[in-house]
């Protein structure tokens, strides 16, 4: 019966959630991730160039920032790895 009392209050605890402006540069981003994700990711700044437009007004899970992330990434041909 522990056990499922303490599954119970892990599922009722809130998600944390981040806001995001509308617009970000993408090595912002990629930073953000690593800082919440708390994973090292390695990059050249001077490659990771541009702005992103963002319409995420009720704030992101830290999982949605990561599939964002690795999203956006890829449309400008970088990956995770």
């Amino acid at each position: 019966m522990a056990i499922v009392a303490a599954a119970h209050l892990a599922v009722s605890q809130p998600v944390p959630r981040t806001e995001l402006s509308e617009q970000v540069e993408l090595a912002r981003l990629v930073d953000l991730a690593s800082q919440r994700l708390r994973v090292n990711i390695e990059y050249d700044r001077s490659r990771l160039t541009g702005e992103v437009t963002l319409g995420h007004g009720a704030g992101v899970t830290d999982d949605e920032i990561w599939s964002l992330t690795n999203r956006l990434l890829l449309s400008r041909g970088f990956a995770t790895v």
